[in-house]
């Protein structure tokens, strides 16, 4: 795995992970005007767990998104940051991205049964975020 620490030249993502040959994952620290983003140790947990759920960024679970209070059927990616990744806790002092665990992905698990995420902030599963289902 590869990572690096860049300063951030444009407008978008703090982070993101791809496979160059690798699996390769860049983290923006300070913005274009060298001000440090104070929340990238959380942008950092987040690519560092999806990169390792997911070094091949290859992985899909069956799921569905809801579109005018309709279930559609969708493939979810294993971007196991992204079904909870407005919930952070710390570590020291600093701000973790929460995760989904394997059971979150299985369509036989009942809700409530297990644990479905690190920090359990799990409240639907196997259902992609509105904004991930609309990219």
């Amino acid at each position: 795995m590869v990572l690096t620490i860049k300063t951030k030249d444009s407008a978008g993502d703090l982070g993101y992970h791809f496979i160059k040959g690798v699996p390769h994952t860049e983290i923006f620290t300070r913005d274009a005007k060298g001000e440090v983003f104070p929340e990238y140790y959380s942008t950092l947990s987040h690519e560092v767990l999806e990169m390792s759920a997911d070094p091949g960024i290859n992985l899909y679970a069956s799921g569905f998104y809801t579109k005018d209070r309709r279930h559609h059927r969708a493939w979810i990616p294993y971007e196991v940051c992204d079904p909870v990744e407005d919930n952070l806790y710390q570590i020291d002092g600093f701000n973790m991205s929460d995760f989904v665990l394997p059971e979150w992905y299985e369509p036989e698990r009942p809700m409530g049964s297990v644990r479905f995420s690190h920090r359990g902030s799990v409240h639907r599963l196997r259902s992609l975020p509105v904004a991930m289902s609309t990219r």
